[in-house]
């Protein structure tokens, strides 16, 4: 499954989602899968829920949606 997904970085505040691919991430899964089981892997979804820097009180923190508006 390598290279055909994307994952989510989701803000529970301010409802910002960031797309992410990590070649890692796929290729931990499948060795997961395989270890328990033989199991093949179709597809799956992965999101982390929490918040941006700015939604978290970081007093120096942005959020990335409005580091992009403002280019």
């Amino acid at each position: 499954m390598v290279g055909d997904h994307h994952d989510h970085l989701i803000c529970m505040k301010c409802g910002l989602i960031l797309e992410f691919e990590d070649d890692g991430i796929e290729e931990l899964q499948d060795k997961i899968a395989q270890r328990l089981g033989g199991f093949t892997v179709l597809r799956h979804r992965h999101e982390l829920y929490g918040l941006c820097p700015k939604a978290g009180g970081d007093p120096n923190g942005a959020c990335p949606r409005d580091q992009a508006k403002s280019k």
